[in-house]
């Protein structure tokens, strides 16, 4: 009888996954009438033994395993790593667009038209008394036409420092103003007032930088030559 009650109750536990109902079903059988005599304690032992390791084994097939369910913490960092990457990919990509449209926008700006030549800036008289008179209106005539017409007439009037230095007409000394020269003059009276003209154009044109015409040249000298007795004309 006893291995009657333990069969059933393997069988009963194989086909009964919940514990519960087993044990209940077990007890409403062992109620019967033909069970109701005494058994033996050790079946009880064994039947109890039994019944906790099927219990024991049930419930590890009904656990639901957790370790398939978690997330790996190693994956997150390595995501992370990966979108900031992108991002600083981005970013980079657009700065050097910027760099390159600026660039590009300042070579297709017009340049600046070069800036116009400078007129020769006045300076120093050279020492008239360094060449002879002659030479000064020869380099006069040169200088004309070049079209230097301001540096042409400063010829002439070193021409004529010179010529009137030579003739004791004037003392010429460079700290001495260019009127004083005048004003000291010794010489004939039409070369003195020649000598005023000519002081007046050369300071106009070189110290006052006003555009010189061809016949402003032609004028000077002409007055030059009333000191200097040259006559002929520019070449």
């Amino acid at each position: 009888m006893a291995w009657m009650i333990l069969l059933l109750a393997a069988t009963l536990s194989v086909q009964e996954r919940d514990p519960e109902a087993v044990r209940q079903q077990l007890h409403d059988i062992l109620q019967r009438a033909e069970f109701r005599q005494k058994l033996p304690s050790s079946f009880w032992t064994r039947l109890r033994d039994l019944l906790r390791i099927k219990s024991s084994e049930s419930k590890e097939r009904l656990e639901i395993p957790k370790a398939p369910c978690q997330i790996s913490g190693a994956g997150a960092p390595k995501s992370l790593m990966t979108v900031l990457f992108i991002i600083a990919m981005v970013i980079l990509g657009a700065f050097l667009i910027a760099i390159g449209y600026h660039a590009w926008t300042r070579r297709g700006q017009t340049r600046a038209p070069p800036a116009a030549p400078i007129a020769p800036t006045p300076s120093a008289l050279p020492d008239p008394l360094s060449r002879d008179a002659r030479e000064w209106a020869i380099e006069a005539d040169g200088l004309f036409r070049q079209g230097r017409v301001a540096e042409a007439i400063r010829a002439l009037y070193l021409a004529v420092l010179s010529f009137s230095h030579v003739r004791r007409w004037i003392d010429y000394h460079p700290s001495k103003a260019n009127w004083e020269h005048v004003r000291r003059f010794s010489g004939p009276g039409p070369a003195r007032s020649n000598l005023g003209s000519l002081t007046s154009m050369f300071e106009q044109k070189w110290y006052g930088r006003k555009p010189a015409a061809e016949s402003e040249y032609r004028r000077s000298r002409e007055l030059a030559a009333g000191i200097l007795e040259i006559r002929e004309g520019p070449a």
